[in-house]
């Protein structure tokens, strides 16, 4: 077989932990406590569970404890392998001891094969192996090389000698078929514990079924014992219980006495205390006839209503401010707008951007009319600067003209005055005398432009245009603010547009505002028309002259109450309501509180009694049933002595008939010797006895020497060679892999070299998994060019 899979889904400290391995060198490396040793525990529970070999009932063993994780409430894993006929099996374990279990399924397409694989009685699983010649304990000591644990123990050395009897003397007088005949129809004649038909079957199901009887009888009995001791204390407490409740009786009589003597007293009271009613009922039902809950209501939703149309009111209130300061904000952008256009026309802007358009196409033309252009341009701009210092000088001088005129005498000088009054009067009048010049010749232009061929009167035309759009700096300026008027007229009626319907919301508004005031004044009137007449002014006063029909209900019900109470105490039923006067009430209560729990007492008592019954209808004493069970186990015990006898004999017989003419330990001594050579390169003979005691043949003086006379890494080598030599008997097939902890570590350099180099060559024809903490190993490998799988377990 080879393991292809390891995924220890929860195991020790590993969690969803996946590791793949390749069929030949597998070495897993990391430090100390990296979970090497887990992974080798992982693959044993998986294959053999934590049970201890050799036992007649499933026996835990400590490593089960040791791998349980501390903080997971799994403790499970999954394990794939290629067996010797190719296939893959998923084998799937639970751990726990709840869920203790085991189950096998086809990897490739998913299906449960757990039922075709050998079945244990002892463990009660199925056995993922497929066969039952090795147990943990074989398994431990050959293949499985824990770390520093590599000698053999007696269990294995039993299991070989069954497997090495030595039979090289011929006895052709016994017929070992005839005798392995016999054996099997004596083992027919047993059965197993799977034939449920045979005695040996019969036998197990019945001790089975007496087991789960006897577990089921033993919880019988012992609730059994639980109830009466619960019948037992109940039974004391229902006497203390019916103690008391004859105590409370007496004080009952007494307390009656006292009572009816309280009740003639009492009576002259009541029949007072119900004129005294009658007098008041009479007054307040005079008052009650006024008002009523209907009415009340339809004030209540008059009342309702008015709060609404109020809220409705304020929230409109903030609508409209909001809308108030839409509307400013609105209006100051219009506002900007009609300011920046007051001086043009939306059609004449329109109108003159096309002529300029026409003009840019004529004047692009040719170089010449744009040095015309240009210089159009020079002169218009030099006309427009002097426009400007004509208006400074008007300013100016009508500003010093005013200042002489308002100026008193003890401010400034006659003289003074004058002279600025004369020097303003000079530069006003010449600055409006340049300037209706500078008009005129302009009109000029104008005048005769019809005389100009076509280009001067374009010339003309656009010296108009940048007059009156007041732009010298080129045609595209010019274009650029005649766009950009045209886009302030579109941005001025967009905004018009948009106080007009604010305008409107807030009308709107202001509609919804006088509609919810007419409600509110239509609801007034409504209360108004039903509080005046009763002079009242508020919701608050209708709603306490209500109350006096509350009180008139009250003051009945205490009347009638007080005339029934007078009527009994005053008949025949005097007696009888006494009983449940005031005064005894607290010894009534004493008194039900007791009966309650002489009668639960008494109906626990019943429920125990019946289930003490009920549970021991048709269930045996726990002392039959062991009698029962102890007796069924020697007779399976007796089976189970004669089929391991049947069993042994036939192995004995069946190796008889293989090996009868072949010397086993010989072949074994000189297997392991040959292994023992190529990684010691010394000893190249061993003798093994039936115990599994080891002897090596010194080299030199050809003398059998014992192992306390080595070194303790030549005693490894030894065990270690011993294992490999032992897997060709205990594991026949050869399918197990070998699995090693740190098999090497009381090595030197050179063996553990000749180690490594050894494994590599079993790992040509057997699945090898290595682990080990340090790097010596994997420098090895790498340096002696071995091909091999190598898996850190780095933290």
């Amino acid at each position: 077989m080879k393991i292809k899979t390891l995924h220890l889904i929860a195991f020790g400290k590993f969690k969803d932990k996946t590791i793949e391995l390749d069929d030949g060198l597998n070495l897993i490396y990391g430090p100390n406590e990296a979970g090497k040793s887990t992974i080798q525990a992982f693959i044993e529970g998986m294959l053999f569970g934590f049970y201890k070999p050799y036992r007649k009932r499933r026996t835990y063993r400590e490593t089960f404890a040791q791998y349980k994780p501390l903080y997971s409430e799994q403790y499970r894993g999954a394990l794939v392998y290629v067996d010797e006929m190719g296939r893959e099996i998923r084998i799937e374990r639970d751990f726990l001891k709840t869920r203790d279990g085991v189950q096998m399924f086809d990897n490739i397409t998913g299906e449960d094969i757990t039922s075709t694989f050998p079945y244990d009685s002892v463990t009660k699983q199925y056995l993922p192996l497929g066969y039952q010649t090795i147990n943990s304990s074989i398994y431990n000591n050959t293949v499985n090389f824990r770390q520093m644990a590599l000698k053999t123990n007696a269990d294995l050395a039993k299991e070989i000698n069954d497997r090495m009897i030595d039979l090289a003397n011929d006895d052709h007088d016994v017929s070992v078929h005839h005798i392995i005949d016999y054996l099997d129809q004596k083992k027919k004649s047993i059965g197993t514990f799977r034939a449920t038909k045979s005695n040996y079957g019969m036998a197990v199901r019945h001790r089975s079924e007496l087991e789960d009887r006897l577990e089921q009888s033993e919880e019988v009995y012992q609730k059994l014992r639980l109830n009466q001791k619960k019948i037992l204390d109940l039974n004391q407490e229902l006497s203390a219980q019916k103690t008391q409740y004859k105590a409370l009786q007496n004080e009952e009589e007494h307390q009656k006495v006292k009572a009816l003597e309280a009740q003639k007293s009492k009576l002259e009271e009541i029949k007072k205390e119900g004129e005294a009613l009658e007098k008041k009922l009479a007054a307040y039902e005079e008052k009650t006839q006024q008002y009523n809950v209907s009415t009340y209501n339809t004030l209540l939703l008059l009342e309702e209503d008015r709060r609404q149309s109020e809220a409705q009111i304020e929230r409109i209130n903030q609508e409209i401010r909001t809308l108030q300061t839409e509307i400013e904000k609105t209006s100051r952008e219009s506002e900007h707008f009609k300011t920046r256009l007051r001086h043009f026309n939306a059609l004449q802007v329109t109108k003159d951007l096309e002529d300029l358009k026409q003009i840019q196409n004529q004047y692009s033309r040719t170089e010449k009319r744009s040095e015309r252009y240009d210089n159009l341009f020079q002169a218009f701009g030099h006309h427009r600067n002097s426009k400007l210092l004509d208006l400074i000088c008007i300013v100016a001088g009508v500003l010093m003209i005013l200042f002489s005129s308002i100026s008193g005498s003890g401010h400034l000088l006659l003289g003074i005055r004058v002279t600025l009054m004369i020097v303003g009067a000079v530069l006003a009048a010449f600055g409006f005398w340049m300037y209706f010049s500078r008009h005129r010749r302009i009109a000029d232009w104008e005048h005769t432009a019809l005389s100009f061929d076509p280009e001067d009167q374009m010339a003309v035309h656009l010296s108009i245009l940048m007059e009156r759009y007041n732009e010298t700096r080129s045609l595209e300026a010019l274009k650029e603010k005649m766009l950009g008027l045209l886009k302030a007229f579109s941005e001025l009626s967009e905004s018009d547009q948009k106080l007009a319907n604010l305008e409107m919301q807030k009308n709107s508004f202001k509609q919804q505002i006088q509609t919810h005031q007419n409600k509110i004044k239509n609801d007034n009137a409504e209360s108004e028309k039903i509080l005046k007449p009763l002079g009242l002014s508020k919701l608050e006063d209708y709603q306490a002259g209500l109350d006096y029909e509350r009180q008139v209900m009250d003051i009945k019900a205490k009347l009638s109450a007080n005339q029934k109470l007078y009527e009994d105490l005053n008949g025949e039923n005097f007696v009888r309501v006494s009983d449940q006067s005031d005064m005894l009430e607290e010894g009534k209560q004493q008194k039900r509180a007791v009966n309650k729990k002489i009668e639960t007492i008494q109906r626990e008592i019943a429920r125990l009694e019946g289930e003490n019954k009920s549970l021991s209808d048709g269930v045996k004493s726990p002392v039959e049933l062991r009698e029962q069970r102890d007796a069924l186990t020697q007779q399976i015990r007796k089976y189970e002595d004669e089929i391991r006898a049947c069993d042994m004999a036939e192995s004995f017989f069946v190796q008889y008939s293989k090996r009868s003419h072949a010397n086993q330990a010989g072949s074994l001594n000189e297997k392991i010797g040959r292994i023992l050579y190529n990684i010691t390169h010394k000893y190249h003979e061993v003798r093994v006895d039936d115990q599994m005691n080891i002897k090596v043949v010194d080299p030199i003086t050809s003398n059998l020497l014992e192992l306390d006379q080595l070194s303790g890494g030549t005693i490894d080598q030894i065990y270690f060679a011993l294992r490999f030599g032992l897997r060709g008997i205990i594991d026949r097939q050869q399918v197990m892999p070998f699995i090693l902890d740190d098999p090497f570590v009381q090595y030197d350099d050179q063996r553990r070299k000749d180690g490594v180099v050894f494994l590599s060559k079993a790992a040509e024809n057997d699945q090898v998994i290595l682990l080990t903490c340090s790097q010596n190993e994997k420098m090895i490998l790498d340096q002696e060019g071995i091909s091999y799988m190598g898996i850190s377990l780095e933290r």
